[in-house]
């Protein structure tokens, strides 16, 4: 008994310490505001860590085909770019004559340099660029 206790304890002192060295984010301190930095640092910290293993990859979906309008509406998009759950499901709206690249972001708001937002949703269009341009962070 002497020795659980004694083990829970030590465990209790030196947990807090050490879980500090393996997050990416800063955890939440006790303060009025420690409730949405909860919610914060668990929303991100999966994300950060998955990022490590892999820059993003797509689960399903996102596959678009040609047709006659300019305005497509890819397959149902689930993927992690930057290592973050996204699921999409808008349209694209592409240019006539036109190279376009399409990419996803795990935002649905602004531009990225070249790469322009398609109103609403997580992907982004660049028509700029006669080669393939480079991809932002947290897209793919």
């Amino acid at each position: 008994m002497r020795l659980t206790l004694a083990l829970l304890i030590s465990l209790l002192l030196v947990y807090p310490a050490h879980a500090a060295d393996q997050t990416h984010s800063t955890l939440p301190q006790q303060n009025s505001s420690f409730i949405t930095d909860l919610s914060t640092f668990l929303q991100r910290e999966d994300a950060q860590r998955y990022i490590e293993q892999f820059v993003g990859m797509v689960v399903s979906g996102g596959v678009d085909a040609t047709g006659g309008t300019l305005t497509h509406t890819p397959t149902s998009l689930t993927a992690y770019p930057g290592g973050y759950l996204t699921l999409e499901t808008g349209s694209v709206t592409y240019v006539s004559n036109s190279t376009c690249y399409l990419i996803a972001h795990r935002l649905t708001t602004g531009n990225l340099g070249t790469f322009q937002r398609q109103s609403g949703t997580h992907y982004l269009t660049n028509y700029t660029n006669p080669s393939k341009p480079t991809l932002p962070s947290n897209t793919l």
